[in-house]
């Protein structure tokens, strides 16, 4: 984690809110920069069901999988990782750009397979 602002105290609540909102602005523009996914990195709400060939329904609005009276429910660090391999079939990313789209961290490329494994793991299973 990096320090992106310094307050002094005692910190004014408006300077506090402005000091996160600039945080998050450097966090998003991180995250499309590494993701080369431009502004569709942002959440799009308006794809929120995808029907599969076998019948299977993906609610990512719900972060679920129905599969004939089988409901999964899927975290919600499961469903982000879903959506992004969803709406970007056949593009390749880096264990490292799953992180950063999925968790909203940078990593080391060692550790990024140890955080997307279980993650991975569950989709398979569900």
């Amino acid at each position: 984690m990096r320090v992106h602002d310094y307050l002094t105290k005692p910190a004014a609540p408006a300077n506090v809110i402005a000091s996160v909102k600039k945080g998050l602005a450097r966090r998003a523009a991180k995250i499309q920069a590494k993701s080369g996914l431009g502004e569709s990195a942002e959440v799009d709400e308006t794809i929120k069901e995808f029907n599969l060939k076998d019948g299977t329904i993906v609610d990512l609005s719900r972060r679920q999988i129905r599969s004939g009276k089988k409901i999964a429910h899927l975290t919600p660090a499961e469903g982000r990782l879903l959506r992004i391999l969803m709406e970007n079939e056949g593009k390749v990313f880096s264990h490292r750009e799953l992180v950063l789209l999925v968790q909203g961290y940078d990593t080391s490329q060692r550790e990024a397979p140890e955080i997307l494994r279980p993650l991975v793991s569950r989709l398979r299973h569900n």
